[in-house]
C-alpha cells in the first residue's frame, strides 16, 4: 500500500516514530513541512538521524502565520498527486489548515490530533476551529495521542464507526533515555520537575508539597524556563528544602536530570479549557526508569497507569504523602521504578508505528469494501 505522511515539523527529534514507520513500510513517504530559510539545517539534522531514508523524506517549503495549525505548505496538493497514494495520514489538529483540505482530495485520509480540549476551549480556538467537524465526519480514520484526545474527538464529532487507535506521533527516543541505575538513598530525597515554568504546569504545588515533608531531606533540581520563574523563586526562598533552578536544557541534559533523581513530579493543574494533552517528560522520565509521579490532569494517569502514583491536582497535601512513601521505603522506590519502566515500552517507536499501521489495513480493507 502506498501511504503519504503528512509531518508536523521537520526537526528530526518530533519524527522518531515516523522513522520506525518508515523502515518498516517501504511504500510510505513523509512529507515534512520547513521555512524556506531552514531548509538546509533541516536535511543536515534529519541525515544526521535516518542518512538511510532520505530518499523518503520530503522537505515541502511551508510558513506559520499563528503556530502550528495555521502553517501553509506550498505545492503540497501537486506533490501527493504526483505520488498517487492509497491513503493520506495528516498529522495535525482537524481545524488546522492542512487538515482542512484533506477531505477534498481524492484519497482517504486518517487525522492524527493530539488535542484533549476542544468543545471547551476559549472562545477565539473555537471560532479558529470552524470545520472540524466536517474533517471529522470525513476522515477515514483517527488517531489520537490519548485517550483523553481521543474522547475530545468524538465528542467534536469523530463517529463512532470511525476506526481508531493511539500514537504519540512526536515519542521521545529511547536511544536519547536509556534506562540508567536508580542513585543510592543516602537519606534524602532526590526530585526532578522538567518542563515549562507556568502556573498550569503546578510547580507552586510541588515546592509548597516539599516544604510539608521534615527539614532538610529533600533535594529538589527544576529544570526550565517561563514567565513563573520569578515567583517560583521567591517561594523557594521560603522553604526548608535544598531547591535548585537549573534553567533549560537540551534532551541530553533532561536524561542528566532524570538519572540523578530518584523520583520524577509532573504535577500539571487542570482548569476546564487546561489540562495536559500527553506528558512527554513523564515518558522520559519511565525511559530512564525512575517512579514517576504526576498529577490527575487529562491524559497524565493514563500514562503511569497506575493510580498509587496519581494525586488530585493542585492538592499538595496528597503529594507530600506520596513523597513520603517514596522517602520511607528504598523498596518501593526501586519496585516503581521497574513497573514504570516496563511500562514505557507502550510508547517503544516499534510499538507506535506497528499500531498506526494496523489502522491503516483497517481503513484500506474498509475503503476496499465500500
Amino acid at each position: 500500500m502506498g501511504i503519504v505522511i503528512l509531518g508536523q515539523d521537520a526537526h528530526a527529534r518530533s519524527n522518531t516514530v515516523w522513522f520506525e514507520v518508515l523502515r518498516a513500510q517501504e511504500s510510505t513517504q513523509l512529507f515534512l513541512p520547513v521555512n524556506k530559510s531552514q531548509i538546509e539545517h533541516a536535511k543536515a539534522g534529519l541525515r544526521q538521524r535516518a542518512a538511510d531514508l532520505s530518499d523518503r523524506i520530503h522537505l515541502v517549503p511551508a510558513r506559520s502565520i499563528l503556530g502550528e495549525t495555521s502553517t501553509v505548505w506550498h505545492g503540497i496538493r501537486d506533490r501527493i498527486h504526483d505520488f498517487q497514494p492509497d491513503l493520506i495520514h495528516v498529522v495535525a489538529e482537524p481545524w488546522a489548515l492542512i487538515a482542512q483540505l484533506a477531505p477534498s482530495w481524492r484519497p482517504p485520509f486518517v487525522i492524527h490530533s493530539a488535542e484533549n480540549i476542544i468543545r471547551s476551549a476559549p472562545l477565539h480556538y473555537r471560532i479558529r476551529r470552524l470545520g472540524t467537524a466536517r474533517v471529522l465526519q470525513r476522515a477515514s480514520g483517527a488517531v489520537s495521542w490519548g485517550s483523553t484526545g481521543l474522547k475530545a474527538l468524538h465528542d467534536a464529532g469523530l463517529p463512532t464507526s470511525t476506526p481508531t487507535t493511539l500514537c504519540a506521533s512526536r515519542l521521545p527516543d529511547p536511544l536519547e533515555f536509556p534506562v540508567s541505575s536508580m542513585p543510592p538513598f543516602d537519606g534524602h530525597l532526590r526530585v526532578a520537575y522538567c518542563g515549562r515554568l507556568v502556573p498550569e504546569k503546578g510547580v507552586q504545588t510541588l515546592i509548597t508539597a516539599v516544604s510539608n515533608i521534615p527539614a532538610n531531606t529533600v533535594h529538589l533540581r527544576i529544570m526550565g524556563e517561563g514567565r513563573h520563574l520569578r515567583k517560583l523563586a521567591v517561594q523557594a526562598e521560603t522553604c526548608n528544602q535544598r531547591i535548585e533552578f537549573l534553567g533549560g536544557g537540551d534532551a541530553h541534559a533532561v536524561w542528566k536530570l532524570m538519572s540523578w533523581c530518584h523520583v520524577l513530579v509532573v504535577p500539571t493543574e487542570m482548569t476546564p479549557r487546561f489540562r495536559e494533552q500527553w506528558g512527554r517528560v513523564a515518558v522520559e522520565g519511565m525511559l530512564t526508569g525512575r517512579p514517576v509521579i504526576v498529577s490527575d490532569s487529562g491524559e497524565l494517569p493514563a500514562l503511569v497507569n497506575d493510580p498509587s502514583m496519581v494525586f488530585r491536582h493542585g492538592n499538595s497535601h496528597e503529594l507530600t504523602e506520596l513523597l513520603n512513601a517514596c522517602q520511607q521505603d528504598d523498596g518501593f522506590l526501586q519496585d516503581t521504578a521497574r513497573s514504570t519502566h516496563d511500562r514505557a515500552r507502550t510508547w517503544a517507536p516499534n510499538v507506535q508505528a506497528n499500531a498506526l499501521t494496523e489502522l491503516w489495513d483497517q481503513v484500506l480493507i474498509a475503503q476496499a469494501r465500500s
